[in-house]
C-alpha cells in the first residue's frame, strides 16, 4: 500500500487515458470522498456531475475547446456550484444538519445567523467566487483519493 506522498508523487495531469473504466467501487470511493470534502461553514454548495455517456463526452468535448481528456476518460466528473447563496439555501443546510445530529433547529440559530451575515455581506459574483472555492477544495480531495487508489486524472478548468 502506498503512503500519502508516495500517492501523490505517482499522480500526474493524464493527457491521455488508456485505461479501462472506473469499477462501480471505484466510483463510489470518489464520490464518496467529494462528499466529505471539507467546505467552508460545511455548506457545501458543490455538486458533481458524471458524466460516462459517449455521446455527450463528445458534445463536452467540442465545447471544451476540442481536449481529447474530455471525450477519452471513462468518466467525467464536472464540478457545479451553487448560484442562488442566500438565507433559504443556509435555512434547508441547517434543517438538514438539525435532523442529521438530532439537535434542536434554534440550538444552530447563531450558526446559521453568522453564515447569513457572511453571505449577505458578499455580492452575488463574491458568493459564485466564494462557492468556486469551495469547488477547489472537494476537486483536491478527488485528486488525492484517486491518486490513492491508483486511478488516472486529468484535471481541467
Amino acid at each position: 500500500m502506498k503512503t500519502l506522498l508516495e500517492a501523490m508523487q505517482w499522480r500526474a495531469a493524464v493527457k491521455k487515458f488508456i485505461s479501462e473504466p472506473l469499477k462501480k467501487d471505484q466510483m463510489d470511493l470518489l464520490l464518496e470522498a467529494v462528499r466529505l470534502a471539507p467546505s467552508s461553514f460545511g455548506l457545501q454548495p458543490v455538486k458533481v456531475i458524471v458524466v460516462t455517456n459517449s455521446e455527450v463526452l463528445l458534445k463536452l468535448r467540442a465545447a471544451g475547446y476540442n481536449q481529447a481528456q474530455i471525450s477519452e476518460a471513462s468518466a467525467l466528473f464536472v464540478f457545479t456550484v451553487e448560484t442562488g447563496l442566500d438565507d433559504v439555501f443556509v435555512d434547508r443546510f441547517i434543517t438538514s444538519t438539525s435532523e442529521t445530529r438530532g439537535v434542536p433547529v434554534e440550538a444552530l440559530t447563531d450558526y446559521s445567523n453568522m453564515m447569513k451575515e457572511s453571505l449577505a455581506s458578499r455580492t452575488p459574483e463574491q458568493r459564485i467566487a466564494w462557492a468556486a472555492n469551495q469547488a477547489y477544495l472537494s476537486l483536491g480531495v478527488l485528486i488525492t483519493s484517486a491518486a490513492v487508489e491508483g486511478i488516472d486524472v486529468g484535471p481541467m478548468e
